[in-house]
């Protein structure tokens, strides 16, 4: 007899989109399928469910698909080596988790005086392989919660637990044991009570009640089957009754970064995979092996023509890859070859599929959730391209990658012999350096090389030309003496006599230029400016890239999309520590002389580091004050020496002019495109900052501009904003997001020829008295590269986030009340008591004493919108006015 469950199923079959999935395994007899069931049916099948499976006894392989704001879902995996037979991880474990994740919670949530659940679960024993030992834990907060503030928590909970958890002997990487795909939601959840075909399910084991009244006060309840019966709701995924609570308010600005990105992310495309449905439905429920899948494959590649040959390239190249990047603890690298086919064509998803099935642990009911991520991959993911599949290929597999390069190339050579035309050359010459070569201006003949570690503009593209008299015409050359390689061959009885003379066209100055002609069309990327410098972990150096998000140097890759570099080579500061260690001592002495202040001196330090990245987690701009003879330019050309082409000036008037934005033709906006420091001129008595495009340019928002005679084009600013000055800017706005953004920071020394002894700084004015050293700019480029080496080590640590400074703070505060006359008048007039005084304080008594205080201290012009703003920043400060005055103020005598 049908089971009710597969009977209701039946009714409610997915035809585009998915909510609930079935497992299945052709090998045991059970075959998958895909559902969408409706809100105001799923009540009826939670009950059959229950009815069948859980009270019933049945078997079920049942998953649910997760919403976009739903319970936080945590799956954690273990994997041990073959040797372990028993679970590693006791109760203890399970309590400092859960800890954990409830004061990670109340750093993300608004979580006070608040109740929430979380229910563990746990299979009855590991499940032991023949290569290793599996465990796991799955775990659900009954907490509303979108993906974005899932991923903070992740992130949160992957720094804490380790810890705690460092005894157990795993064999993966913490970024394994806490899946990040079901945390972004690409990944399905178990049912209750289900199991993958041949496993054993997950069973309820503990239930924490989690009371927040300022701490975590943690209790666990009884576990008993009437209350799985009766609360099986809380135990799925798209359980809609869950607690909610706001947003931290400290955490918006990372909650926003977070969505921005995710975001762009997860846009989905429209275009239609090899008619989506049926190739889907295909993928789903006709492939449940390996022998069934390389039929599909082989089936797939016979329909790809001549014109789509890079299909089957992509297909070669990719399944040359060794298991680093689709076996044990292989995430991070399997996901980037997903993005990289997505990009390069989206037909390639059943290269994908063939691609992650030779992991031993791949599951053949899985590819409907695998589709669904594929949907869901940007087309534009870290610009990883067939260049990127390349690139991993030759570095990790050279024998098999120039192997395929050789049939690839010599099957267009044979090509481009029958027919002889210019286009089939250069579809040759294509293929032979489509990764070292880019046109990115057809109409301009503009082209881009690939030259140590960086892409480097050239004109009109004289390198590839040249290579056409030399290397293509050898590989044509070798062709007609040796043929075709194996594979290669479109036509095998091709007389060698037409690849000679085809060969012999290659030093004809006329061919060579139509040629050039045609591979200005199939070498051009239109998107190669849009990608160009835009990673803001990456940074340039002459002999490496620096990747700040996984903290490495390494060799240049064409998909990290660089053009500009430092100018000098990197090292770790390691070896600096061995080789120059008076070296560091210099510049750190030089930073001590700068900086006295210990406080300042490590903002400053951390300042400086963090121009090295191109996130702006602070949005601030630093505006370097003093008078003379204290060290601003010279810690700016220093930094120039640092950063090279990542440095840049700019006028003063870029903030100061009277246009509402940055748009327009603006070709010093666009000299911006890609610098992490940019210092502007110094201002004018009097210059007064446009606060709009101040914030606009330090906000992290998309920045449109055009250069002379180009298109416009829209970039997003990487660069600390800076400005060496004398004289303070006048700011005209008192409001929060024009001051946050401001930091005032003192150069308090002064670099004479006679410190403590020059009358013109007496020691009383000026207590941080250096020796000037008329030469110093003589050691500048010995100490570029070493101070690039330790502005590293701190970019390492702190991402580019600068730690706040009380000192420099109050220098803003200041700067602040002395552009501000109603606050400064409070600071100055008004005492603030803790207990309520006898006389209350009535407002017409302040604005009296305000302007007396403001004819006093010289001020003019109309009063009337300043008494005005006074009432405001006087409630904003110490609440709304009560009728009979404040209690809590009173004048200063």
């Amino acid at each position: 007899m049908a089971c009710p469950v597969e009977t209701f199923l039946k009714k409610h079959p997915a035809e585009d989109g998915h909510t609930h999935t079935k497992i299945g395994d052709r090998n045991l007899g059970i075959y998958g399928g895909s559902y969408h069931i409706q809100q105001d049916s799923i009540q009826t099948f939670y009950d059959l469910y229950k009815k069948h499976i859980l009270i019933g006894g049945r078997e079920g392989y049942y998953t649910e698909k997760q919403m976009e704001e739903g319970p936080i879902l945590i799956d954690i995996d273990f994997r041990y080596s073959v040797e372990i037979e028993d679970r590693q991880h006791k109760k203890e474990h399970v309590v400092d988790l859960v800890q954990c994740i409830m004061d990670t919670i109340s750093t993300i949530k608004q979580m006070n005086e608040k109740t929430i659940e979380c229910y563990v679960m746990e299979r009855e024993n590991v499940h032991m392989e023949e290569d290793k030992t599996k465990d796991g834990i799955h775990i659900i907060v009954n907490l509303k919660m979108d993906y974005t503030c899932k991923l903070i928590m992740r992130e949160a909970i992957m720094k804490n637990v380790p810890a705690s958890w460092n005894e157990l002997p795993l064999t993966n990487t913490w970024e394994d044991v806490f899946d990040d795909s079901v945390i972004r939601g690409h990944s399905n959840w178990q049912l209750y009570g289900s199991r993958k075909p041949g496993r054993e399910p997950y069973r309820l084991k503990q239930i924490y009640v989690c009371h927040n009244d300022g701490s975590w006060n943690i209790k666990e309840k009884l576990v008993t089957n009437e209350w799985i019966i009766q609360n099986f709701e809380n135990l799925t995924a798209r359980n809609l009754n869950l607690v909610q609570a706001a947003l931290c308010p400290d955490m918006q600005q990372k909650y926003d970064e977070i969505a921005k990105t995710r975001q762009k992310k997860t846009s989905k495309s429209s275009v239609k995979l090899l008619e989506h449905s049926v190739f889907r439905n295909k993928l789903s429920y006709e492939i449940n092996n390996a022998e069934e899948l390389d039929e599909y494959i082989e089936g797939f590649m016979e329909t790809i023509t001549s014109l789509d040959y890079k299909i089957k390239e992509a297909y070669k190249y990719v399944m040359t890859l060794p298991a680093e990047y689709w076996g044990e603890n292989s995430y991070a690298k399997w996901i980037r070859v997903g993005w990289a086919l997505r990009q390069t064509d989206t037909r390639l998803f059943p290269v994908w599929v063939k691609f992650s099935a030779q992991s031993p642990t791949f599951d053949y009911s899985s590819i409907p959730s695998l589709h669904d991520q594929w949907c869901g991959f940007n087309r534009s993911n870290e610009g990883l391209t067939l260049r990127s599949i390349l690139y991993w290929s030759k570095i990790s597999n050279p024998t098999q990658y120039y192997e395929i390069r050789k049939q690839t190339i010599s099957h267009f050579i044979e090509h481009s012999a029958t027919t002889n035309s210019e286009y089939d050359l250069a579809t040759v010459l294509y293929h032979m350096f489509k990764d070292v070569f880019i046109c990115v201006s057809i109409h301009n003949k503009k082209w881009y090389e690939f030259i140590d570690n960086r892409w480097k503009a050239i004109d009109d593209g004289h390198s590839l030309r040249a290579k056409i008299s030399t290397e293509m015409y050898e590989c044509f050359k070798e062709f007609k003496m040796n043929g075709p390689a194996p594979s290669a061959s479109l036509d095998t009885t091709k007389k060698p006599s037409s690849v000679a003379k085809t060969a012999e066209m290659l030093k004809v100055t006329a061919k060579k230029q139509n040629i050039m002609k045609e591979a200005m069309e199939i070498f051009y990327d239109k998107d190669f400016y849009a990608k160009l410098n835009t990673n803001e972990y990456l940074l340039g150096c002459n002999n490496c890239v620096i990747d700040f998000k996984n903290k490495e140097h390494r060799v240049g890759r064409h998909d990290d999309y660089i053009s500009m570099s430092t100018g000098i080579a990197y090292k770790p500061i390691a070896e600096y520590r061995k080789s120059c260690p008076e070296v560091i001592k210099e510049i750190e002495i030089f930073m001590e002389q700068l900086f006295p202040n210990a406080n300042r001196r490590r903002y400053m330090w951390e300042h400086l580091a963090s121009t090295l990245m191109g996130n702006n987690l602070n949005q601030s701009f630093n505006v370097y004050i003093g008078k003379g003879k204290n060290g601003k330019s010279k810690l700016v050309e220093l930094m120039t020496r640092v950063l090279g082409e990542y440095k840049s000036t700019v006028p003063i008037s870029m903030i100061t002019q009277k246009r509402n934005g940055i748009g327009g033709t603006s070709s010093e906006v666009c000299q911006l495109v890609g610098t992490r420091y940019a210092v502007m001129q110094e201002p004018s008595k009097g210059d007064v900052i446009n606060e709009g495009i101040m914030k606009e340019i330090t906000g992290g928002d998309p920045i449109q501009c055009r250069a002379l005679f180009q298109e416009s084009m829209v970039f997003k600013p990487q660069f600390k904003l800076a400005v060496c000055t004398n004289t303070l800017f006048d700011i005209k706005s008192n409001d929060d997001g024009t001051w946050r953004r401001i930091r005032v920071v003192d150069f308090e020394s002064k670099f004479t020829t006679n410190p403590y002894k020059d009358p013109e700084f007496p020691i009383e004015a000026y207590p941080y008295q250096y020796e000037l050293d008329t030469q110093i700019d003589e050691k500048f480029d010995i100490w570029a590269p070493v101070l690039l080496s330790m502005l590293v080590e701190i970019t390492y640590e702190k991402q580019g986030h600068v730690t706040e400074c009380k000192e420099v703070s109050a220098s803003s505060d200041k700067y602040r009340q002395s552009q501000d006359v109603t606050m400064e008048f409070i600071s100055a007039c008004i005492r603030i008591h803790e207990l309520p005084q006898p006389m209350k304080l009535k407002i017409t008594i302040i604005q009296d004493a305000f302007r007396n205080w403001y004819s006093e201290n010289g001020g003019t012009g109309n009063q009337a919108g300043l008494i005005k703003e006074l009432k405001e920043t006087l409630t904003k400060k110490f609440g709304n006015y009560p009728k009979d005055g404040w209690a809590r103020i009173s004048l200063v005598e």
